[in-house]
């Protein structure tokens, strides 16, 4: 009995190292299992890639958005070396199937948001672009769905950083990678910038790249000398002639014509060219506020240089308004005039001999003499009051004609304050004169805002804050 007592101790005791050595197995398995995941997640990879073991050895599982990612997946298992032999580890990822076509997109706003879409080759790549693009636009403007996969040629950063370089000059713009395809498409402030940022991006992307653009831009205007632009009133219509520096200085002339005889009867014949000179609009603005007061007028602004041909209604009104227009022209700038008024037997003119001589004799006391104001202020100041009563007095002796009083500022402040501030003036001497005699119904306050004045001192500027006074019939 003996001999059998001792086989049954033996077989106990190999059973029990057995399952002591198979409680160690698992212990270790759990130890190095949970390490290989912690090197995984401390690489970025976990959220793709996950392992398995069994005692020492280590099985990699997932789908690896590529051959990069898989290979670090490998590698940070294996720097688990302590607990895995790394000749037991076993590789049973796959790889994410290559996308085709392959496309990444960048995309610029009006309002300088940038937007990165499609897909990257790997994570690497995808940090590398939402960086450079945060750099160029600001990490707050730039936003990214990106998605990591492969199928991108070799050629995929050198040509996504060659557009990229050029897209912040674009006012907005979308730059599409299709494989070896880069189409650009968007808006240019310029032809001229339109056609270097092309220049740039198809000298910097790899000779097997093929390129293609659609980017919109203001042709380039072309340059004339003896800059000429005409403003022709035959009495009902107005037709506009030759050039102004912009569209916007088109719409704005137009709109005076348009301001002057009604919307149907201005003829745009205007092209934009560059080569005005400067003070362009202040010299039309002159034209277009006072040719008005012709009879008919034919008024070119040729370079520096005003020529005003027509017929006035009346004398003083011809000298009023070539005096007005005079005025208002830009220092270095001057004017002729060959205006013709009625003969004596044409009576049926605007005004009557009585109107004319009220004009004259306000023309008279005006020389060298005007309303003045204060800087930005609209009160009669009390040395004019004088000056005023004798207007009053003049108008007595033409009861049936009306005047327009015609206030004026410096050109110090916007366009719109002063014209308000001119209106103010020009209420002022209305009320003033109400007060003195004159019925309301014979006045017609206007501000006409800004007037240049002909010296840029302070004498000129005070000279400029004034009104004028128009015999006009009602």
């Amino acid at each position: 009995m003996r001999p059998l007592h001792l086989i049954l101790a033996f077989i106990v005791a190999v059973l029990l190292l057995l399952l002591c050595t198979r409680c160690d197995g698992t212990r270790i398995q759990a130890v190095c299992v949970g390490e290989a995941e912690s090197r995984l997640a401390d690489a970025g990879l976990d959220s793709w890639a996950s392992v398995t073991g069994d005692g020492r050895g280590i099985s990699i599982l997932g789908q690896a958005p590529d051959q990069d990612a898989r290979l670090k997946a490998i590698a940070a298992v294996s720097e688990n070396a302590e607990c895995v032999d790394t000749d037991k580890i076993a590789d049973e990822m796959t790889l994410t199937p290559a996308v085709s076509p392959y496309i990444t997109r960048i995309e610029k706003t009006v309002n300088s948001k940038a937007t990165l879409s499609g897909h990257a080759p790997s994570v690497d790549a995808e940090n590398w672009l939402t960086e450079e693009t945060g750099n160029m636009f600001g990490k707050d403007n730039t936003s990214e769905t990106l998605e990591v996969a492969p199928g991108a040629t070799a050629n995929w950063q050198p040509s996504v950083a060659a557009a990229l370089a050029q897209l912040n000059s674009y006012d907005e713009v979308v730059a599409t990678l299709t494989d070896d395809t880069l189409t650009v498409q968007g808006r240019a402030s310029s032809a001229a910038l339109r056609d270097s940022l092309e220049t740039n991006i198809r000298t910097t992307l790899p000779p097997e790249i093929t390129a293609s653009f659609a980017v919109d831009a203001p042709e380039a205007v072309p340059t004339v000398t003896n800059y000429k632009t005409i403003y022709d009133f035959d009495g009902t219509r107005v037709e506009l002639g030759g050039y102004t520096p912009d569209e916007d200085s088109r719409s704005w002339l137009v709109g005076e014509a348009q301001d002057h005889v009604g919307a149907p009867n201005v003829s745009d014949g205007l092209q934009i060219a560059s080569g005005a000179p400067e003070g362009w609009r202040s010299a039309m603005g002159a034209i277009a506020d006072h040719v008005r007061n012709y009879s008919t007028a034919t008024a070119t602004l040729r370079d520096q240089t005003v020529v005003v041909e027509g017929t006035a209604p009346s004398s003083p009104m011809r000298d009023l308004t070539q005096s007005t227009i005079t005025g208002r022209l830009p220092q270095g700038f001057g004017a002729s005039f060959s205006v013709n008024t009625p003969d004596e037997a044409a009576k049926t003119v605007t005004l009557s001999t009585n109107d004319v001589s009220c004009q004259v004799e306000l023309n008279r006391m005006l020389s060298g003499e005007v309303v003045l104001f204060d800087f930005d202020r609209f009160n009669v100041k009390p040395e004019a009051q004088t000056l005023l009563n004798n207007v009053a007095n003049v108008l007595t002796t033409c009861p049936d004609a009306a005047i327009d009083i015609v206030g004026r500022t410096d050109p110090k402040g916007s366009d719109a304050y002063n014209l308000k501030l001119s209106q103010n003036r020009a209420d002022s001497v209305a009320d003033y004169l109400k007060s003195a005699g004159v019925t309301t119904e014979r006045m017609k306050p206007v501000g006409y805002g800004e007037t240049i004045p002909l010296t840029q001192d302070e004498q000129g500027m005070a000279q400029a804050r004034r009104v004028e006074f128009v015999v006009t019939k009602r």
